[in-house]
């Protein structure tokens, strides 16, 4: 089954919560994926929404900079229009949240790989190393000064005046991934997560027997 996009929404507001709601009921079946930045240090931050069991992939944030973001997911077991709540951080700072809903993934473990990087100015990117095929990679950006936006041969998903824009890719082979995102001076923080598509395979080297002369 190919990656289907079905919704995808943002919202902000303060810690120690923040909560997107789905405009449309959802699908059972479906992943729902959120990515999530907060304005504290080393903030432990946990998704919910009152029917499905999510985990958080992956968190972190430049060290000392004041920011942590993360990405998790649900496999979605709801019809109805579900809103997915980020908890965590100092109580009063900012928060956002970009949720989307797809179709396509592996019934279980659906998570290839991940990474979280960070840096100031330069080339905004992530690296990443998948073992299947037809990944979806799914990504978030920080950026301090809000001149973020989708990299090149991305396709951009939301953006929050800049300051937190989410993008994905399909990708067609195994390997090594880089994330890429467009910035303008400033800190940044990335937050990428690659999800097993239904039927991913891994990727491995077959070999077979010599045969003919000199065997």
């Amino acid at each position: 089954m190919a990656w289907t996009l079905l919704q995808h929404t943002t919202a902000t507001g303060f810690a120690p919560a923040v909560v997107a709601t789905f405009s449309s009921p959802c699908t059972p079946g479906s992943l729902i994926v959120a990515f999530v930045t907060v304005q504290s240090n080393s903030a432990s931050l946990v998704f919910s929404d009152g029917v499905n069991s999510w985990t958080t992939v992956v968190s972190g944030g430049y060290p000392g900079q004041g920011t942590t973001l993360a990405v998790g997911y649900a496999q979605n077991s709801s019809s109805l229009s579900i809103a997915v709540t980020a908890t965590g951080g100092t109580t009063g700072v900012s928060m956002a949240i970009a949720i989307s809903e797809w179709t396509g993934q592996a019934a279980s473990g659906v998570v290839d790989a991940s990474v979280v990087s960070y840096g100031f100015a330069g080339t905004a990117s992530a690296t990443l190393s998948t073992a299947h095929s037809g990944d979806l990679v799914f990504a978030g950006l920080f950026s301090s000064n809000g001149t973020g936006s989708a990299g090149a041969g991305w396709t951009g998903l939301d953006s929050i005046s800049g300051y937190y824009v989410t993008e994905y890719q399909v990708q067609g082979a195994a390997g090594s991934v880089t994330v890429p995102f467009v910035v303008s001076g400033g800190v940044w923080d990335i937050a990428a997560v690659a999800f097993v598509p239904s039927g991913g395979a891994t990727t491995t080297l077959r070999l077979l027997p010599l045969t003919g002369v000199g065997k």
